[in-house]
């Protein structure tokens, strides 16, 4: 077994919640990036958009998802080459710019360079321009198909080349600053986790000879780096504008999507602005795959306003796929805010607290869909009757007076 696999299977942080892990290596006329998106999030769409020259705009494929309360368009690349990823981290203060114009567009900053530059040297050109202070808790890693590179910290340009033993060019970016390692606190707000990521994909690229350079190795990096939350996975290469797409941690399942060809499947009367959408687990749904059963929901019937109450709930998935689970109060809320479909900590029960504003009866229930999209019917609903909370009456003094005499 080689060392990759077996810090693969032992790492104990293989289960933290959250991260993700991108890294490039070039040689010659071959650029390949990849990068894991480490997020528990449900419904992972690409946006594929045409180019538009009245704008000047480069057709592009966009990963965009929903994650607590934020649109994030995480990775992209464009028919040029170019590509990015973000990777969150601890809140550090980037101030250096805080007196440049402010950056007003709708689309997210990174998404915008990709849809108008084409190498590295136009993305730092066009980031000088801005305030950057929204970066203060994240990177933003961009490759083109030269093998040039950089990491964007927002007041800094991170950009030192390494070389491994057989000449071939590699960086690696993860959930800290590549230029302040060591931050105060970050072992504590569980950044640190980011770095077995970063030196494990660093070591197996030190060791990578010219006949592993090739997208199954990237694969295999993506496989050893990935977490117990890992959505989907993407390998790219950019000299042929290909991106070969895993999902949930499948890495012997792979879509290749070539660049230019979905690019071409968009209608010429849409909108340039109006992407072609295409939910990414559509892309690896198993024939005749079969919802989940019907929930079945447990918990207390009667309660007090204000007060936080559990309830529990069971299902499963016949094909044994990852499920997500909706809970309807019957108050108008879902599960929890900004965040619809909550992931069980088994794959089998799922338990959540809620608690009722006003007095009432409340129909509770709740219903599962597996990873690829099928629903279950609603659970049978369970009957909550909340009431007011009985407050005790307080006494005029002089009767209280009277009662002790």
């Amino acid at each position: 077994m080689c060392d990759y696999q077996m810090i693969k299977e032992k790492h104990p942080l293989r289960g933290a919640k959250g991260g993700c892990t991108g890294f490039m290596a070039s040689k010659n006329d071959k650029v390949l990036v990849a990068s894991n998106i480490d997020a528990s999030v449900v419904d992972p769409k690409l946006e594929v958009y045409k180019p538009d020259e009245s704008k000047g705009t480069y057709g592009r494929i966009l990963f965009r998802y929903w994650y607590d309360c934020v649109d994030c368009r995480s990775t992209g690349v464009n028919e040029k080459g170019l590509w990015f990823d973000r990777y969150d981290h601890q809140f550090w203060p980037q101030l250096k710019t805080i007196f440049k114009k402010p950056y007003k567009k709708p689309m997210q900053l990174e998404a915008y360079c990709l849809s108008i530059c084409s190498t590295v040297e136009e993305v730092k050109e066009e980031m000088e321009k801005y305030n950057l202070f929204q970066m203060s808790r994240y990177n933003a890693f961009f490759v083109d198909k030269t093998g040039d590179w950089v990491i964007i910290e927002g007041d800094n340009l991170y950009q030192k080349d390494e070389y491994n033993k057989y000449g071939i060019k590699y960086a690696v970016s993860t959930n800290f600053i590549p230029s302040k390692p060591n931050l105060p606190f970050s072992r504590l707000t569980g950044w640190e986790q980011g770095k077995w990521r970063y030196r494990l994909a660093r070591y197996m690229l030190q060791n990578m000879d010219e006949s592993q350079f090739n997208r199954e190795y990237f694969r295999s990096i993506c496989e050893a780096t990935h977490t117990d939350v890992t959505n989907y996975s993407n390998v790219c290469d950019l000299k042929n504008g290909i991106i070969y797409l895993y999902h949930f941690k499948d890495y012997e399942k792979e879509r290749e999507i070539k660049i230019r060809e979905y690019i071409k499947k968009i209608p010429e009367i849409q909108d340039p602005e109006s992407p072609m959408i295409i939910k990414i687990p559509s892309l690896f749904e198993p024939k005749n795959n079969k919802p989940p059963e019907k929930p079945v929901l447990y918990g207390p019937t009667k309660g007090k306003i204000g007060q936080s109450y559990e309830y529990f709930a069971v299902s499963k998935d016949p094909e044994k796929h990852q499920i997500y689970f909706l809970f309807d109060w019957g108050d108008g809320t879902t599960s929890k805010i900004c965040k619809k479909w909550i992931e069980p900590l088994n794959n089998i029960t799922c338990q959540l607290k809620h608690r009722w504003i006003k007095s009432g009866d409340y129909k509770v229930k709740v219903k599962t869909r597996d990873i690829y999209g099928k629903e279950s019917p609603w659970s049978d609903p369970l009957y909550v009757d909340i009431q007011k909370k009985k407050h005790p009456r307080i006494l005029p003094p002089e009767l209280i007076k009277k009662g002790l005499r």
